[in-house]
């Protein structure tokens, strides 16, 4: 027997697909239309037998608990009365990517079953007319269909015990483990899961995370009456490796473009320290320190009327996307070694700039190196997907030549221009500018 089948009446209902194409969902898009991931890494870097046996334990947990009939591959019009289980989001802003298209979703009656830490995001939300977070509330008859947010045991035990005989699809599914932009997978597999409303143009365009503000949250806000005009930053973040800590010298450069730039502080308790070691270095009447200050939501508002976002990574960074302020995001790639790594791993001596100036009333941000260069005749070709410099394939430096591609379809999104000033051996200059 070349497949898996599930038991029915005492007889064995063979599914049309086989182990193997099943076992290829773990890694494969389930979509037809592509997005940046980083499946080949991910495949390297995990054994077959090990990715094999996780999937395994998920499937035979379906399999076990009578669940393999009752997956559907599409929403249709019967599926009025919809609970989206999402608890396997780790972070804040994992959470508003990955119920990001919601949206699509407008014309159903839906209702979240969350982690408590994520709940209060969406007290105020506009497509979701209920949030649960206590499981004995999700009501039995209710519904027509589950979204599951992955085929984790944990989102598997809520929908079984509780919505044992309803339908059910998966967002993410069986797949688990490649890196993708999590708001874009979100919006592409709603897409694929709706027959394709949209086309990929569409998608991409919407594909981003969404925000609904109360209105006391903006009173609140407004009562603070922080200036017309002013730039935010958020300071602090969740995991070492995404914290900047050279704040004081992006800083420095945006006062000495203009001093009355005005500039707040945003960020939660961890980013305390580092916003009174930045008040006292600067002294300046024009810098207001809001971190840990206000709510999630309620700082939401507060990047909502800055005029740009200056950010790392994080939940903030994706609420400013929710709200829609311009972001310039320093490290918005997807793993730690994408992180400004282009231009460590080709200076290996010399000096790498972060550089801000105003131009025609809005920032341009630069990064400048002293590095090794691009060939007048590569530079076209660094933002195509897979290519690496001549240098890069023939020595040890580890890379896919994914990460600029990933830049500039960032970039396209958030309507940025990005170009490249380069001189063989002298060193480049990267230019992001609002188109």
């Amino acid at each position: 027997m070349n497949g898996f089948g599930y038991i029915k009446d005492g007889k064995i209902n063979m599914k049309s697909y086989t182990m193997f194409n099943l076992f290829k969902k773990t890694y494969e898009l389930p979509f037809k239309y592509d997005i940046p991931h980083y499946t080949k890494a991910y495949l390297d870097n995990n054994p077959y037998l090990k990715r094999l046996l996780k999937f395994s334990r998920r499937y035979l947990y379906i399999l076990i608990n009578g669940q393999v009939s009752l997956e559907s591959l599409n929403i249709n019009e019967k599926h009025k009365n919809i609970l989206w289980i999402n608890i396997s989001a780790p972070s804040l802003g994992d959470s508003l990517m990955d119920l990001s298209s919601r949206v699509l979703l407008k014309n159903k009656n839906v209702d979240l079953y969350t982690d408590k830490k994520n709940a209060h995001i969406y007290l105020n939300d506009k497509i979701f007319n209920s949030i649960i977070v206590d499981e004995s509330l999700i009501e039995k008859n209710k519904y027509d269909l589950v979204i599951i947010d992955s085929y984790s045991t944990r989102s598997l035990r809520v929908k079984i015990k509780n919505l044992k005989n309803t339908q059910f699809v998966g967002m993410y599914g069986y797949y688990n483990g490649p890196e993708v932009n999590r708001a874009l997978y979100s919006f592409h597999q709603m897409n694929h899961l709706l027959n394709y409303e949209l086309n990929e143009n569409e998608i991409n365009e919407n594909s981003k995370a969404k925000m609904d503000i109360s209105i006391s949250d903006e009173k609140l806000i407004k009562s603070l009456n922080l200036p017309q005009n002013y730039l935010a930053i958020t300071l602090g973040g969740e995991w070492d490796y995404r914290t900047f800590n050279n704040w004081d010298k992006v800083i420095e450069q945006i006062l000495l473009i203009d001093s009355d730039t005005n500039i707040v502080f945003v960020g939660s308790s961890n980013a305390k320290e580092i916003a009174t070691a930045l008040l006292e270095k600067f002294n300046n009447k024009n810098i207001i320190d809001c971190v840990a200050k206000y709510s999630f939501c309620q700082t939401a508002q507060i990047i909502k009327n800055a005029d740009v976002l200056l950010s790392c990574d994080g939940g903030l960074m994706h609420a400013a996307n929710g709200v829609g302020t311009t972001i310039i995001p320093l490290f918005a790639h997807l793993t730690p070694e994408m992180q400004l790594s282009n231009a460590i791993k080709y200076t290996q001596s010399g000096y790498i700039k972060l550089l801000a100036k105003k131009e025609n009333k809005k920032i341009v941000f630069m990064i400048e190196d002293s590095g090794e260069g691009i060939k007048k005749e590569d530079i076209n070709k660094i933002f195509e997907r897979f290519f690496r410099v001549e240098k890069a394939r023939t020595s040890s430096m580890n890379g896919l030549g994914l990460g600029l591609s990933i830049v500039k379809k960032i970039c396209d999104r958030f309507n940025y221009e990005i170009t490249v000033k380069s001189i063989e051996n002298k060193g480049s200059t990267f230019i992001l500018k609002e188109k």
